[in-house]
């Protein structure tokens, strides 16, 4: 993971079929407006949702917005409001490939 300005982060599963949450990024303060893209490359599909939690990164996190199935090749964009302070992706990474999870906040 990445992160490209105080506004933006990107993390990707690559070239494994794999499930669990990505790191967390602490958006406290930068944003108060997300949008959320999920992408599965050629040959990958997976489930995905972005989470959230405040405090430390640590612990149980709340879904924002919905769980989505993707197929191979996919796109999901999902809008949320805050302020939000913890945020990651949890995929499940069903078959192998790249999926790509970015963050952008105004």
């Amino acid at each position: 993971m990445g992160i490209e300005n105080s506004a933006h982060a990107k993390w990707e599963f690559l070239a494994t079929a794999s499930t669990g949450a990505l790191k967390a990024v602490n958006m406290r303060g930068f944003s108060e407006r997300f949008t959320g893209y999920i992408e599965t490359g050629p040959g990958c599909t997976a489930t995905a949702r972005w989470e959230s939690r405040a405090g430390s990164s640590a612990g149980p996190y709340a879904l924002v917005g919905s769980s989505t199935d993707l197929t191979t090749s996919a796109m999901s964009i999902q809008q949320f409001a805050g302020p939000l302070e913890w945020v990651r992706p949890y995929c499940a990474a069903k078959t192998t490939g790249t999926l790509t999870a970015e963050l952008f906040g105004n």
